[in-house]
């Protein structure tokens, strides 16, 4: 192995090091500020991320939905139940599917994002130093997205 291939092996390792250190802290930054208002509105991180995801499909069914919101089904299940005691989801059934349901948001589940993502925006805008618009919220999901397939793409190759 050439001395310029170890080095740019050991220049990219250290790079991924630092990408995953600074994923953990935004991860945990984002949902502790998410927290706060989940908290004002009893709901957790995944309840809240299942009504978004819905809010902007426009129904779904479980798998579809864990899927889009990176969260294993079977402990979605219980959160489905307990939006629908709220009254903010609702499952209808699929014709010609007796075990499957489509997961749609009510109205009040609706009202209840809507109100999250106000304060959340809010939240975002009033940082010091940090308050993010729009576009650069934009840029950073897509740089986010790139490193996620590259890294996946990486990973399936060997």
């Amino acid at each position: 192995m050439s001395a310029g291939l170890v080095t740019a092996l050991a220049t990219e390792g250290a790079a991924l090091s630092a990408v995953l250190v600074a994923a953990s802290r935004l991860r945990r930054a984002t949902q502790q500020g998410a927290t706060q208002a989940l908290r004002a509105a009893d709901l957790t991180v995944p309840q809240w991320l299942m009504l978004c995801h819905l809010r902007g499909a426009g129904g779904s069914t479980l798998t579809e939905t864990a899927a889009a919101i990176d969260h294993d089904a079977g402990a979605l299940s219980r959160a489905v139940h307990l939006l629908r005691e709220r009254d903010l989801v609702v499952a209808l059934k699929v014709p010609g599917d007796r075990r499957s349901v489509s997961l749609r948001i009510s109205r009040s589940g609706e009202a209840l994002c809507d109100r999250i993502d106000a304060h959340l925006k809010r939240q975002v805008a009033d940082a010091p130093d940090g308050g993010m618009g729009p576009q650069e919220l934009h840029r950073l999901l897509d740089l986010m997205e790139k490193a996620v397939t590259a890294l996946l793409g990486r990973t399936e190759q060997g």
